[in-house]
């Protein structure tokens, strides 16, 4: 059919932050083959975060990631929040007009508000150039928006090692 296609080895902590889940993440030696197969290098790729571009560099003024911005998840009793991976409640359709909780809502606000130079921790890291850090992902399983991720380092770390 020539569709491309993509997958994602992380395994994510639950929304409530519980990380019992991530003890089923595949270990790194054997994320390290998958993130270097040919086959992935030829058809297909493998997520690695928000974007396949880097975290920007320590001062800049772009957005984290697309979350508030391009995308938001309403859950299935009406809850609006960024992302799927970031549980942060900007309103609930339900109870508000969904344009309203887009445009006026004080919480998606503040997440667009979010710029790269806001997050402390990793601009001095020497994996930078290769992080795709997840700002959903570092809220729910090291409990700051605005921190380092263990999932992104967790990935650049197998990407980084040779066997």
């Amino acid at each position: 059919m020539g569709a491309s296609y993509a997958f994602d080895p992380i395994i994510t902590a639950r929304d409530n932050g519980d990380c019992g889940t991530l003890k089923y993440r595949i270990d790194q030696d054997d994320l390290r083959e998958i993130l270097h197969d040919p086959i992935f290098q030829d058809k297909g790729t493998i997520e690695r975060g928000d974007s396949p571009a880097c975290l920007p560099s320590e001062g800049s003024d772009e957005v984290l990631c697309s979350a508030g911005h391009f995308i938001c998840f309403i859950s299935p009793s009406g809850d609006v929040t960024p992302c799927v991976q970031l549980p942060i409640s900007c309103g609930n359709i339900r109870e508000s007009d969904f344009d309203w909780i887009w445009h006026h809502s004080p919480e998606m606000i503040r997440i667009r508000q979010l710029r790269a130079k806001d997050v402390r921790g990793c601009n001095d890291c020497p994996h930078l150039p290769w992080c795709a850090r997840c700002p959903g992902l570092a809220y729910l399983e090291d409990g700051d928006l605005l921190g380092p991720s263990s999932a992104a380092c967790w990935m650049v770390e197998a990407s980084e090692r040779r066997g």
